[in-house]
């Protein structure tokens, strides 16, 4: 097993790393180092969120850098604000015993003026969303002329975010001869274009797939109901006061509704979502880092750039649509060596989804039961109970303060006494004797091993429709413009195929009457939508029609309205 001190870095590199107690290098890491440190070449890197990228990039950049030279020579890119501050912590801690090194990290969100100031020091490392630097390329306050290395981090994430057009903005700006380092969790076709264009025969390394998933994460799922998951969450939580976690939803709405309320609950739980300013966002991750905040509900977007290690869980509240957004979310909890739980709360047609993620990653994801208010109460009397044998009494009670406690209690039985004191403890909890039994048939390992709802079985109807990947969405807007469209839960979506010039979506059969209305009269870039079960033929032309917002790279660029002609109403 190879160490840190094998891969050619500097003394002063080492040092700080010794400091700050890394010895063994990630996978990523080790085949990446020593690579960049020896040749000056285009690189792309592929590899999981969580698998240590920064240090895989980071380390070889600071080992390069010109210390005497005070002008930019690197830029890094990052799609969220938090993951900015979070590369340029980190590189701030590489480069702690390195004299005269100065990083800069330049977000959307905060106050330019202030960043501008920053970038007059003459920072070597400039770390920025690409939103944030063309704006500040555009007032002049940044040159990129002396840049010889530019580092896209995150590169999928930002694609899908919808900055492919400041990425190519900020591209052409950049000198021929700079190198490119790509690093990515995935490497989609439009990410294929960016390396065809920008880069010069790229070496390229990846983190064999099968390899991605901690083996300390424990992998659970439970069957429960979309109007009843934050019950079911609830008792997750109470049945394990220590649980410290994330739970992922799929929208900025979906976070707010879950974080308030269990907040209304008297729950430790608080949003982050894309809405927050940066000031409200640096607030809630720092009563989050410190335990103030037991469980964090973010979208995945929003969760770019989380660094807490002591997670004890990861909570799909909403199962993600991508096997890779799983292996992302899910990476966030067992680090540093702990143990760790990955929980999905499905809904019964989603479990072949599960299935596919299961089979894609090697993992084995095992059904759990929810447990009963009855199981809590037990379990919370005897933890109450052996937490109070521990209580060391206070010095500063006095013999007057005994002398009254005893005479308002001398005339209660032992027994009685005890059951008042776990009653008083327990009605904490706020159950008042209700004790549904969320549980279904579909909580077990025969379940989900037997039909558990396959997108070919009769509980789906298969509909085809003439969008697909030229249209410039995936498997996500897919399902989002479904859901919208026909008003119903993505649990009611069940499998997504997406070609290039169509795709097929399964929809509970249930709830299959409501598809055909829904997508009548659509228009969607200019062509009329069809919509079709897909047993049977094309779907009847129409004479009116109404416009889809196209997703392009999540933007919405087309209108709704009555017949256009020639692109105009």
């Amino acid at each position: 097993m190879a160490l840190f001190s094998d891969l050619g870095l500097s003394p002063e590199i080492l040092s700080a790393l010794e400091r700050l107690k890394f010895t063994t290098p990630t996978d990523i890491q080790e085949q990446s180092i020593p690579l960049l440190i020896e040749k000056r070449t285009d690189f792309i890197g592929i590899a999981q969120t969580g698998t240590g990228k920064t240090a895989a990039f980071g380390l070889p950049l600071l080992n390069k850098l010109n210390h005497k030279q005070r002008s930019i020579q690197a830029i890094i890119l990052a799609p969220t604000r938090e993951l900015g501050q979070q590369i340029a912590g980190q590189l701030k801690d590489f480069s702690s015993d390195m004299a005269r090194v100065r990083v800069e990290c330049v977000y959307g969100g905060a106050a330019i003026s202030n960043q501008i100031s920053a970038l007059r020091k003459n920072p070597q490392i400039v770390v920025a969303t690409p939103g944030r630097l063309l704006d500040l390329m555009r007032r002049k306050a940044i040159s990129l002329d002396e840049v010889n290395y530019v580092i896209l981090d995150e590169a999928d994430e930002m694609l899908n975010m919808g900055f492919r057009e400041e990425l190519d903005a900020i591209l052409q700006e950049t000198p021929d001869s700079k190198v490119t380092w790509l690093f990515s969790a995935t490497m989609p076709g439009a990410i294929r274009k960016i390396v065809q264009r920008d880069m010069t025969n790229p070496v390229e390394v990846t983190i064999s797939p099968k390899s991605r998933v901690n083996t300390n994460i424990e992998h659970q799922y439970v069957i429960a109901q979309a109007r009843d998951r934050v019950d079911v969450l609830r008792r997750f939580m109470d049945n394990q006061p220590d649980l410290f976690g994330v739970a992922f939803c799929r929208t900025k709405l979906g976070t707010q509704q879950v974080a308030m309320k269990l907040s209304a609950m008297g729950y430790r739980a608080e949003a982050i979502h894309g809405d927050l300013s940066q000031q409200q966002r640096n607030q809630v991750m720092q009563r989050f880092k410190t335990g103030h905040v037991q469980l964090l509900v973010a979208t995945d977007v929003a969760a770019r750039g989380i660094d807490v290690n002591d997670l004890t869980h990861v909570i799909h509240y909403d199962l993600p649509v991508e096997t890779e957004s799983y292996t992302h979310r899910s990476g966030r909890t067992a680090r540093a060596g702990k143990q760790g739980i990955s929980l999905c709360l499905l809904g019964h047609n989603e479990v072949h989804r599960l299935k596919r993620i299961q089979k894609a990653l090697g993992i084995d994801i095992v059904p759990v039961q929810i447990p009963t208010v009855k199981e809590i109460l037990v379990n919370r009397a005897a933890e109450w109970a052996a937490s109070l044998a521990l209580v060391k009494p206070h010095n500063t009670l006095t013999d007057e303060m005994m002398q009254r406690a005893e005479a308002a209690l001398q005339d209660i039985p032992r027994d009685e006494l005890i059951r008042k004191y776990i009653s008083m403890e327990l009605g904490k909890l706020g159950y008042k004797g209700q004790d549904k039994d969320f549980n279904s048939k579909g909580n077990d390992k025969k379940s989900f091993e037997g039909k558990g709802g396959s997108p070919r079985s009769s509980d789906w109807v298969r509909y085809f429709i003439n969008m697909g990947s030229m249209d410039r969405i995936n498997k996500g807007d897919l399902v989002r413009f479904v859901s919208e469209t026909t008003k119903l839960d993505p649990d009611f979506i069940g499998d997504i195929t997406l070609m290039k010039k169509h795709s097929y979506f399964d929809i509970a059969k249930a709830e299959a009457k409501k598809v055909m209305p829904a997508f009548k009269d659509l228009e969607v870039n200019g062509r009329e939508l069809r919509v079709n079960i897909d047993s049977e033929g094309p779907a009847q032309k129409k004479d009116r029609r109404k416009s889809w917002p196209h997703q392009g790279g999540g933007r919405h660029n087309a209108r709704r309205g009555g017949p256009r002609r020639g692109g105009k109403r």
